[in-house]
Formats: C-alpha cells, structure tokens, sequence
C-alpha cells in the first residue's frame, strides 16, 4: 500500500510540473516589438569579424577580442 502511495504522488508531481512548465509565459519564441519598447539605458555592440575575433563596443572603449578559450586582456585592466 505504501509503494502505490509513492508512485502515485510521483506520477502526480511529474504530471503537475509538465502542466506548470506548458503554460510558463516565458518559454518559446520572442519578438521584439519596437513600437512597445523602450530601450533606453545601457547597450553594447557586438560584430563578429571572423576568424573567432570580435568587436565589443558599449560606448565607452570597443575592444577587439580573440575567442579562443583563453582570457583576453582588457585596455584598462581585466580580461573577458
């Protein structure tokens, strides 16, 4: 009797959190709709260059980096 408690609340609980995860606003496709957005405040500019090399630019000094796994030094101390 105990075991056929058990799988019963398990297949419940399994059952519940697929329903939950179904219905969560926040999963799927988005679409950014200009006209309803705001997009002031912060931004950064990223333009592939080839060769794994990339542009970050966020207003204040772009920098040129190697993707390559390995930490790259930043103008002004760091690395990213």
């Amino acid at each position: 009797m105990n075991a056929t408690f058990v799988q019963s609340a398990t297949l419940t609980l399994l059952l519940t959190g697929c329903g939950l995860a179904a219905t969560d606003p926040f999963v799927g496709n988005w679409t950014l709709n200009v006209a309803k957005s705001q997009t002031a405040g912060q931004w950064a500019k990223v333009e592939e260059l080839g060769s794994n090399k990339y542009r970050f630019d966020d207003g204040a000094a772009p920098q040129t980096l190697i993707a390559d796994g390995i930490d790259q030094p930043l103008e002004f101390g760091g690395t990213m």
